[in-house]
């Protein structure tokens, strides 16, 4: 491949969009690819986990952006406001289906005053009545999806920002869509989900690719999985290596290791 461009760009400037759980096969063998947005990174890969458990019909998602990125936020960005993107249907649906043209996707955006991460809510109707264990099993095979829980201390986007941390993930990186399992929820034909957003295209949906498809994201991330994807309810969490060396923080006041009140289970897994 000579070369990859940004979701910035226009889908016709390569005449291929990428996210590598939906079409890496599409994009072997060409000479250009553009890797869309995050948002739209996470659109095609939750979509995709239902199409492929046979549960999609159509999807409507209302996103609520981060105004901007965090590492420019002293230089612009919007406070005491909330600003909608000025069309409906907002373009992050329409771009899901230059990946995936069989998508029913529509979806709302609002920018609001944080630059932490994007947050989805999301309507889906499935092709059957399901329930929730079926739909959550259909995110659960899925690389590129994260269950996480309420239940767990994860109660907003800074929690889950201070579990990368906690798990020595560089810059707080969040790699997976994490969604919330015990949010979910089915009634007859339709599932109602909600999702923490940040950063999901990134250099690991291309380039870890490269070696090996999906096959090298997986063994990349096999080592640490969700609670979601079978560590036992009672499990514990060792420390990261980067919580190692930084050793906990230190109380301003009282000098005491800060210790994160989110919980996650997760183990290695070969």
């Amino acid at each position: 491949m000579k070369f990859i461009v940004q979701g910035g760009e226009e889908h016709a400037s390569t005449g291929h969009s990428f996210v590598a759980e939906s079409n890496y096969a599409s994009a072997l063998g060409r000479g250009a690819t553009r890797v869309v947005s995050c948002n739209t990174t996470s659109v095609v890969r939750t979509l995709t986990a239902l199409k492929r458990a046979g549960l999609l019909r159509r999807a409507r998602g209302t996103l609520l952006r981060r105004a901007t990125d965090p590492w420019e936020s002293h230089e612009h960005g919007i406070m005491n406001t909330l600003v909608p993107e000025p069309e409906i249907p907002s373009h992050q649906g329409a771009d899901a289906q230059t990946v995936d043209p069989e998508l029913d996707v529509v979806t709302m955006a609002v920018k609001v005053p944080e630059t932490l991460a994007h947050l989805h809510y999301w309507s889906v109707q499935m092709t059957r009545e399901a329930t929730k264990e079926e739909v959550l099993d259909a995110f659960r095979r899925s690389s590129r999806i994260a269950l996480i829980r309420v239940a767990d201390g994860l109660v907003a986007l800074n929690a889950v920002k201070e579990l990368m941390s906690d798990r020595g993930r560089p810059h707080d990186n969040l790699y997976e869509v994490a969604l919330w399992a015990d949010m979910l929820q089915v009634r007859g034909d339709e599932v109602f989900y909600a999702y923490d957003e940040r950063g999901t295209r990134s250099r690991y949906n291309a380039h870890l690719n490269q070696g090996g498809g999906q096959g090298a994201y997986r063994r990349a991330w096999r080592r640490v999985w969700w609670r979601g994807h079978g560590a036992s309810p009672g499990a514990t969490r060792a420390p990261s290596a980067g919580s190692r060396r930084r050793g906990g923080r230190s109380h301003p006041e009282t000098g005491s290791r800060r210790r994160s009140r989110a919980r996650c289970s997760l183990r290695p897994t070969g």
